[in-house]
């Protein structure tokens, strides 16, 4: 074979060849150049179409770059990127064999109600700051919670991108969740509410190992063999850092109990960085403890099950303008705003007592709820609006299609009916309070005994376009009765439990005293209120 000369070394002479022979060689030579042209090019088209053996496994080792100068110039991928998290001590890993033991002992002690619920729509979070929105999904749907709404073609799921009726998805997908704003979003999509913060008075370590344990022990087959009570969930909103883990803000549901050993099963929904975990409850509960830097707050708890009612059509909402200051936890407690209401309310019947009395106390109460010292007002949702369904998948007749169309329609003719109802159920009540309280004030409704003048207005009905979705507004003055009737009774109770007025107001603003259509609506407002403004300050708290 021939050999390049050694770059500066000068060429070996042969005896001199004769002019056929050097013609031969020069040949020679060009054969051999086009033959290495050929391979070079086939060795590059192959491995161009052919990925290398670590392609489907990650990045080659440094080492292995150092060893093939070919590796240095292929593109290397961003160090930003991670394939998962190693979990840290203590927690342990589900699938590992301590996991699995674990498991297995939990399971035979009882321990493990509603884990095969949640496994069974066991969700990955679809966004970095989506573990919020990825745990509510996960928990609905294991609920079997309705949502009233299609997902895809015909069929009507939750999917993160659903959850939208307190935060805008654009501004969770940037910035993720809190605490009052996911239990809002829980509450607004048929889910019941049990929640705490771990810095509240009710919301101690022994109080959430009670909860662990109602939450796990549960005897709960599959949606359908539910007779005795619904499923229970109980969702954390939580520290990694207490794990030792990266991030900070998390949330995930509990998925199981170890009593033994007091460990609680975390089902975490961010399953790119770690699977699911035991870890012991008493950290668990300290992870809760730390402040959430957004809100000035500690993180919290809640029970979630399915109210067995449709999702309420009315919502508070943090006013124009103070809607970052509660992101930031800068807005007032519940103690701060019961303070300000209880000035206002209590100081307007001061001057008397009865009906008279209690009357001026109501048109305190609204006036209140329309100054800036509330930081929260009440909207109506919009009754769902879907598009028609153009077809289904499997290739559907006709017919099909046409009996979906169908059905759609009815759907939102009876939400578009349920959405009026509550409208009309705010003026009913506002027609009762007017009646009550003219009745006991010797007379007949009039202007001024009148509080909010709604009884003389007709009651709502569906638009003479069609019945369209969302066409109907709240008014301004069945606004103001919404935002009276979400006060908690607690305020009005330390406004105005020394008055001779109270007796009057009390029976009129009771849950249980008001109509059937507008007590869940009442219920989930307050509920919502307590979220919203959080629950007091930490020299004693608030009652509500």
């Amino acid at each position: 074979e021939m050999l390049e000369p050694e770059l500066g070394a000068p060429a070996a002479r042969g005896p001199a060849l004769s002019r056929a022979s050097r013609k031969r060689r020069r040949r020679s030579r060009c054969g051999d150049f086009s033959a290495a042209l050929i391979s070079v090019f086939v060795f590059r088209n192959f491995h161009a179409c052919r990925p290398p053996s670590w392609a489907l496994t990650g990045p080659p080792h440094e080492s292995m770059a150092a060893q093939s100068p070919a590796l240095l110039m292929a593109p290397a991928l961003s160090p930003k990127t991670f394939h998962r998290r190693k979990l840290p001590a203590p927690a342990i890993e589900f699938s590992s064999k301590e996991g699995q033991r674990l498991f297995a002992q939990a399971l035979a002690t009882g321990t493990m109600g509603g884990f095969f619920r949640l496994i069974e729509q066991f969700h990955t979070q679809d966004e970095p700051a989506f573990c919020g929105l990825g745990t509510l999904t996960m928990v609905l749907n294991a609920l079997n919670v309705d949502p009233g709404k299609t997902w895809k073609g015909p069929w009507r799921w939750f999917h993160e991108e659903m959850l939208d009726c307190c935060e805008p998805i654009d501004q969770i997908k940037q910035t993720g969740i809190i605490w009052p704003k996911w239990l809002c979003l829980a509450r607004c999509n048929g889910a019941y509410v049990d929640a705490r913060r771990a810095d509240e008075p009710d919301g101690t370590l022994e109080h959430f190992r009670r909860l662990v344990k109602q939450a796990t022990t549960q005897d709960i087959g599959c949606a359908a063999e539910e007779t005795a009570g619904s499923l229970k969930v109980l969702v954390c909103s939580y520290s990694r850092k207490q794990f030792l883990q990266t991030g900070d803000g998390h949330y995930s549901p509990i998925g199981g109990y170890h009593s033994e050993k007091d460990l609680v099963l975390i089902l975490d929904v961010a399953r790119f960085k770690h699977p699911p975990h035991w870890v012991p409850l008493e950290e668990m509960y300290k992870s809760m403890q730390r402040q959430d830097p957004d809100t000035k707050r500690s993180r919290g708890f809640a029970v979630l099950s399915s109210s067995q009612i449709d999702s309420t059509w009315l919502s508070l909402i943090a006013k124009c303008g103070l809607a970052a200051d509660i992101a930031h936890g800068e807005s007032a407690t519940i103690a701060e705003v019961q303070s300000a209401f209880v000035r206002t309310v209590g100081c307007a019947c001061c001057a008397g007592g009865g009906a008279a009395a209690a009357c001026e106390a109501l048109r305190a109460a609204v006036e209140f709820c329309s100054s800036p010292e509330m930081p929260v007002t009440v909207v109506a949702h919009d009754a769902c609006r879907r598009e028609r369904t153009k077809g289904c998948c499997g290739g559907e007749a006709e017919s099909k299609r046409r009996e979906l169309e169908g059905d759609e329609l009815e759907r939102e003719e009876r939400e578009t009916q349920a959405r009026l109802d509550v409208f009309n159920g705010l003026r009913e009540v506002a027609d009762s309070l007017d009646r009550c309280l003219a009745h006991e004030n010797g007379g007949a409704v009039g202007t001024r005994d009148c509080c909010f003048c709604l009884g003389k207005a007709p009651l709502r009905t569906p638009s003479a376009a069609g019945a369209q979705i969302g066409a109907e507004e709240m008014t301004a003055q069945e606004r103001k009765v919404a935002q009276v009737l979400a006060v908690p009774m607690c305020m009005w109770e330390d406004a105005l439990a020394h008055t001779e007025s109270w007796p009057h107001i009390e029976g009129l603003l009771k849950k249980e005293n008001l109509p059937a259509g507008m007590q869940r609506e009442v219920e989930a407002l307050r509920a919502q209120f307590s979220d919203l403004l959080t629950r007091g300050n930490r020299q004693g708290g608030c009652r509500c």
